[in-house]
């Protein structure tokens, strides 16, 4: 096995493992060791960010309570950014203001090479539609250096089609 599959499997499974840790809440190390922890509240939504070398994981949590479970009852769709063809669950979109605390853009400059938004169940349609969110912005600088991807875990279908960035 070459060494690109090798890391793409080492990336897999450690979007996986950041995938779990996220329903932690008693994450027991600390940002001294790369892991960075918001645990969320009613104004933000809960993540994870484990950096490992330039490559980072932001992990999003999953359906966790009552409230989580009905935003995916929500299955109209809307369109994720105005002006945009691209349209999601309007449940999930209902949440993308908790998402403020994270910002794409703020990996590259602190050496980030490789960004891999993820998540299992609810946390996946939420990292996809954080990556289109990203790659549809006017002012996402998509000449970076920076690899921005997405895996989820057992997540339900968020878009009205295939999103691609050309």
């Amino acid at each position: 096995m070459g060494s690109r599959a090798m890391y793409r499997n080492w990336v897999q499974y450690q979007a996986m493992v950041v995938s779990e840790a996220v329903y932690d809440d008693e994450q027991k190390r600390g940002p001294d060791q790369g892991v960075y922890f918001h645990k969320g509240d009613n104004n933000s939504e809960r993540f994870l960010i484990h950096v490992i070398g330039t490559t980072a994981f932001v992990a999003f949590c999953g359906t966790k309570d009552q409230s989580h479970f009905m935003e995916l009852q929500e299955f109209e769709l809307e369109s994720i950014n105005e002006g945009s063809e691209l349209k999601a669950m309007k449940g999930t979109l209902n949440q993308r203001d908790k998402w403020i605390p994270l910002m794409v853009e703020a990996f590259e400059p602190s050496g980030i090479k490789h960004l891999v938004l993820t998540g299992h169940s609810r946390g996946g349609s939420i990292a996809f539609i954080k990556l289109a969110m990203y790659f549809i912005n006017p002012h996402t600088n998509l000449n970076s250096n920076m690899v921005v991807e997405a895996i989820a875990f057992g997540s339900p279908y968020c878009f009205n089609g295939p999103f691609l960035c050309t």
